[in-house]
């Protein structure tokens, strides 16, 4: 049911939130604020506070951290990864989704061999990097929790990745499956049900896989363990769709 994939060790930029600390003011008094509260910090609500890897204020690099110290971060966040789950990560998610050739260079290394992006940029075929990286682009967001689904709207986004030989990737967080200062996990299960249930209604031959499961696909063209016929076709790779950088 549950496949572990390396996200990072925070989700905010080290550099940015340590510059508004020792300047103090406004920002100071905020991160203070939220930290005494135990709340985590929101980029929306702070945007300075930037990513991981990405910090939007600084002038150098689109505002990326150098290679090498994206290169020491991704390695401690293997290290815990591999003390907390007993194996090493082969698949990736960059916190805010905000990654560079850095990042993936970095990544590559560890071992990563998938790396999940966002849904920003709408229905994105998979493709493999410069480093022998097979990056997923996810094309669902699944939020109950934030707004009411439309289960018919989510079915058309299915049929068109279907329809563009694309795996449908659905993108969702685990506030939704929070209950103890609000019960969104009820909803989201329930929610969740329908729409499983819908596309395997209207999809006999749907098939649910992994990260690794999808690389196999894409690097052996198949998987023994599915029994249903599933077709893998190359395409050119084109550069501009590998591109990535700053939003």
């Amino acid at each position: 049911m549950f496949h572990p994939g390396l996200h990072g060790t925070v989700h905010f930029s080290e550099l940015a939130v340590s510059k508004a600390l020792v300047k103090g003011g406004e920002r100071a008094e905020l991160l203070h604020t939220l930290w005494k509260a135990e709340t985590p910090y929101i980029f929306w609500r702070m945007p300075w506070i930037g990513y991981e890897y990405w910090s939007p204020e600084e002038p150098h690099n689109g505002g990326f951290l150098t290679s090498g110290q994206q290169r020491e971060r991704v390695n401690r966040a293997c290290q815990t990864f591999s003390e907390l789950f007993a194996a090493k990560p082969i698949s990736a998610c960059a916190p805010g989704c905000r990654s560079n050739s850095g990042t993936c260079g970095a990544w590559s290394e560890a071992g990563i061999r998938v790396v999940e992006n966002g849904s920003e940029d709408g229905l994105r075929p998979p493709h493999v990097d410069h480093v022998n990286t097979l990056h997923l682009f996810r094309n669902l967001d699944f939020e109950p929790s934030q707004h009411e689904l439309d289960i018919d709207k989510y079915l058309e986004v299915a049929a068109a990745c279907f329809a563009q030989g694309l795996p449908l990737i659905i993108s969702t967080h685990s506030i939704n499956f929070h209950s103890t200062l609000k019960d969104f996990r009820s909803s989201t299960i329930d929610t969740l049900d329908r729409l499983l249930s819908a596309l395997e209604s209207k999809y006999p031959e749907l098939v649910y896989v992994k990260d690794d499961d999808v690389h196999r696909l894409v690097t052996e063209g198949a998987i023994e363990e599915v029994r249903a016929k599933i077709n893998v076709t190359q395409r050119e790779w084109d550069p501009h769709l590998a591109q990535m950088g700053a939003p």
